[in-house]
């Protein structure tokens, strides 16, 4: 009998602050995995090994270490910060006459988000 692993539903999701992230894998990890994961679910396995996208991603001692804080749940991993300076160009842009879809490539965001920054301002 082959054993199938699957992710637990989204009823046990636990939502993780950057901070406690940090604590567990370090910043530079907490950043990588917000980068790239910010804003998602994500199943952390019971145990790591070698070739996991985590692994590649973090490195095998700090995946290790994620596994070890969070093993078997599903996290939810925070978003990176809003950084003030983004926002802040993206409305200097606007006020230029910038479309939304030009801010969107100058700053390097989807235009939904640049959405969100003008509308905050």
């Amino acid at each position: 009998m082959q054993c199938v692993q699957t992710a637990p539903s989204a009823m046990t999701t636990r939502t993780i602050a950057l901070a406690r992230l940090a604590e567990n894998v370090g910043p530079d990890g907490a950043l990588a995995l917000a980068a790239l994961y910010g804003g998602r679910r994500l199943y952390v396995p019971h145990a790591p090994r070698a070739g996991h996208v985590l692994a590649d991603l973090l490195g095998v001692l700090v995946f290790a270490r994620l596994c070890y804080a969070f093993r078997g749940t599903t996290i939810y991993v925070p978003r990176l910060p809003v950084a003030p300076a983004l926002a802040r160009r993206a409305r200097d842009l606007r006020g230029g006459g910038a479309s939304v879809a030009a801010i969107a490539v100058a700053i390097g965001r989807s235009e939904r988000q640049v959405l969100r920054y003008l509308r905050a301002a």
